[in-house]
């Protein structure tokens, strides 16, 4: 009987996992990206986590365009994503999404996602980080 071999990589954590981790602990952090490498520092800027960025998905980028509108609800933001890009849109996005209008229109101030909770300037950094490439592009 022949022995699956396992995928031993580690990859490192997830900006987003080390964001929520680092705001759940009370740290301030700043989220910045340098080439293809993401960095999450304190504020005095010392590196706290050093991680690949996966990049994003044009599904995400087009959703990210229409956020920029100020939309009012969720279902605005939802209804400029075209059906193809639905299927593969990420949860991480939907739960930034979702903590942006929450603070725009008052309506609570986190969410929980499949990663933890999320403090509204986190995931606000969070967003701006993802939205660099939307503004190289246009």
């Amino acid at each position: 009987m022949a022995q699956a071999t396992q995928n031993t990589e580690v990859k490192p954590p997830g900006i987003y996992q080390a964001v929520s981790r680092l705001t759940r602990a009370g740290h301030l952090a700043r989220v910045k990206r340098q080439g293809r490498e993401v960095y999450v520092t304190t504020l005095s800027g010392q590196i706290l986590l050093r991680a690949m960025d996966c990049g994003i998905r044009a599904s995400e980028a087009r959703v990210l365009a229409c956020l920029s509108r100020e939309p009012r609800t969720f279902a605005e933001v939802w209804a400029g994503v075209p059906d193809m890009g639905r299927t593969d849109l990420s949860h991480r996005l939907r739960d930034l999404i979702a903590l942006e209008l929450a603070e725009r229109t008052g309506h609570g101030v986190y969410a929980l996602t499949d990663l933890g909770e999320f403090t509204l300037p986190a995931a606000r950094a969070v967003l701006e980080l993802l939205e660099e490439p939307c503004r190289a592009a246009s």
